[in-house]
């Protein structure tokens, strides 16, 4: 499963090929997120990947798995405000739905239509209240739905490519006050609508850089998490197995990126 998603300017996006994409941003710049599930046998001698059926996971008996699959990529924005709230969504039909909690608010910026046409992703600008966002419950957060709003089959996937990042350092910002949230947590559950989730699974990520770097040209890279390396706080990875999952989420944590300080974007 792939997911992208990019954390800029206190921004969040999405996108995933069975992976997802999701992108997050804190002020002043952005980080992209693909998240993924590549499963299958590969060929030594031809260097082929062969999918199998799958009987679970909400796939039926009859579809063939393959170890590629796209959860969502690209973003089109809606003319108006979808019910659920959302402003935009994925190529794939996945709405995607953003919100800020706690000492984390909107910071005036979320890319236009222009900006996710020429970058791939969108951003959504956060900005830190008076008092530093250092509790859990501070929050910013991408969630990208499931294509169709639907269900999604993870059944054959055992791994999560994402590519995602925080494109701010302190020197782009020409102080100190940017740049210091560096652990992006990445969900995956079942919930629908109203519904509680019977699998909610998360991976807390600490960046290999933030900013640009000769690690990256804009701070974003991809990383391969294990679905064995999530932790469950309702139900097990062989639940979201068994029934697939509806949603990717990126989020910015307070209490996981105790750094950050007051006002920062």
């Amino acid at each position: 499963m792939k997911v992208t998603s990019t954390l800029a300017r206190g921004a969040l996006t999405v996108s995933v090929l069975t992976a997802a994409t999701a992108i997050l941003a804190a002020c002043g710049g952005g980080s992209t997120v693909p998240l993924g599930a590549i499963t299958g046998t590969t060929s030594s001698t031809t260097g082929t990947t062969t999918g199998t059926t799958t009987t679970s996971g909400g796939g039926g008996t009859t579809v063939t798995q393959s170890p590629y699959l796209l959860f969502a990529n690209d973003y089109i924005t809606y003319a108006s405000q979808a019910p659920d709230s959302a402003f935009l969504h994925s190529i794939q039909g996945g709405d995607v739905i953003t919100g800020f909690g706690g000492n984390y608010t909107y910071g005036n910026y979320s890319s236009p239509q222009t900006d996710m046409n020429r970058t791939g992703f969108y951003n959504l600008q956060a900005q830190a209240k008076a008092t530093a966002p250092t509790t859990a419950g501070d929050y910013e957060y991408v969630a990208v739905l499931a294509p169709g709003n639907s269900t999604f089959d993870i059944s054959q996937s055992n791994s999560l490519l994402i590519t995602m990042g925080n494109t701010v350092a302190p020197s782009s910002t020409g102080s100190t006050n940017g740049g210091h949230a560096n652990v992006l947590t990445v969900d995956i559950n079942n919930a629908v609508g109203t519904k509680p989730a019977t699998g909610d699974c998360s991976y807390d990520q600490t960046l290999s850089s933030v900013g640009p770097s000769q690690l990256s040209a804009t701070g974003v890279r991809n990383y391969a998490i294990p679905l064995s390396s999530f932790t469950c706080t309702v139900g097990s990875m062989t639940t979201l197995q068994s029934t697939g999952i509806t949603a990717v989420v990126v989020k910015i944590v307070g209490n996981k990126n105790p750094n950050v300080v007051a006002n920062e974007c």
